[in-house]
């Protein structure tokens, strides 16, 4: 999975030319915590000390190929070697088409650059992929007309290889129908060899009667840190990282679907 493209505000704004990016990352290893999470009816999410016990730690870059990137050991902590991924994983950046509802510009510094993203996973008790994930949310629905609105932000980490440094910048604002709207804002610097990047996205939908009658969301994309050091399971927060965030298709219909999964598949 490699996170390229991000959003931000409702209203487009200006954004400022990235400053040009380092020669090169001496990010080459990544620690951190896996802690055990859950996520209530309400999309609350509890975390708290991982049960699943000591194994191995694993990156899938985008071509497939799966190596072991280190140890986990049974408190969840871990710390874990970048590999420079497979050639067949390295994709051109592409950019999302306006044609989808879209109107605005992403623009990409370096054609020629191409990246790859790295799946993390854990092999131990329990296992699966893991992200850095936060997430709150201010439910304003009344429990008995059903009317009002429920806003939650979420974001999630990524770590992404680029074989040039690249950087891409810009806004979109898309509308999927006439009930849903999303701003898209991103400024990424990415250097040649691994960097990290965060995926932010705040969603607020208006409910009548229990039915949903409008989303806004706005989806912010910047590069240089994790959202946090703190990693789960993604099954336990119900998120296909993979399916939904490609930069191949990142579109308003693409993110109208994930949005409207995400926020749907707890609630009812």
């Amino acid at each position: 999975m490699a996170l390229i493209f991000g959003a931000g505000l409702v209203t487009l704004v200006s954004c400022p030319q990235p400053s040009p990016p380092s020669s090169g990352s001496d990010f080459t290893s990544i620690s951190g915590q896996v802690m055990d999470a859950s996520l209530d009816e309400s999309l609350k999410l509890t975390t708290g000390a991982w049960t699943g016990g000591a194994g191995s730690v694993y990156g899938t870059d985008d071509a497939g190929q799966k190596t072991k990137l280190g140890d986990l050991n049974a408190n969840g902590s871990f710390t874990a070697s970048l590999p420079v991924p497979s050639a067949a994983a390295l994709k051109k950046v592409t950019v999302p088409e306006t044609s989808s509802g879209c109107t605005g510009k992403i623009t990409v510094s370096n054609p020629n650059a191409q990246i790859s993203g790295l799946d993390v996973s854990v092999d131990a008790n329990q296992d699966g992929t893991i992200a850095p994930i936060t997430l709150t949310t201010d439910d304003q629905v009344n429990k008995t007309t059903g009317t009002g609105t429920a806003t939650i932000t979420w974001a999630t980490g990524a770590l992404v290889y680029a074989d040039q440094a690249v950087n891409t910048s810009g806004n979109l604002a898309c509308t999927a129908d006439k009930t849903f709207t999303v701003s898209l804002n991103t400024n990424i610097n990415y250097v040649k060899g691994w960097n990290k990047a965060t995926l932010i996205m705040k969603s607020t939908v208006e409910y009548d009667s229990f039915e949903m009658v409008a989303q806004s969301t706005a989806v912010t994309m910047t590069s240089g840190t994790l959202p946090t050091n703190n990693w789960v399971l993604t099954s336990a927060v119900g998120i296909d990282l993979a399916g939904g965030m490609s930069q191949q298709s990142f579109s308003g219909k693409t993110l109208k679907n994930f949005a409207e999964s995400f926020l749907h598949s707890n609630r009812n």
